[in-house]
């Protein structure tokens, strides 16, 4: 089962069930990822999202198939992402250095 499938109430992913203050707080950071506006917000934003996940990997709270797929969420999730704040940080980088030279 991918995470693409339909998850039922309750689910975060299908099959992965966690509190609701988890979930909720779970989704804001991989939504942070998505719409953030530089690089170093992206990247930002996937660490403190891969950290949560962390936290519930050394709680135990999910077994470890369900935390392999929410960082592989995770990561899919800052792929997308990246091209777009890349593209401005490197916008971003050349004024610096035109500034400056």
């Amino acid at each position: 089962m991918g995470y693409g499938d339909k998850a039922e109430h309750g689910e975060f992913l299908p099959g992965i069930t966690m509190p609701l203050q988890i979930h909720g707080l779970l989704r804001k950071r991989i939504t942070e990822i998505g719409i953030s506006s530089t690089a170093s917000s992206c990247l930002n934003a996937q660490a403190r999202a891969k950290g949560l996940v962390k936290a519930l990997e050394a709680l135990r709270t999910l077994p470890a198939q369900a935390i392999e797929r929410l960082n592989i969420l995770i990561e899919d999730t800052t792929l997308l992402a990246e091209p777009r704040q890349w593209i401005g940080y490197e916008k971003q980088l050349e004024s610096a250095v035109g500034a400056c030279c």
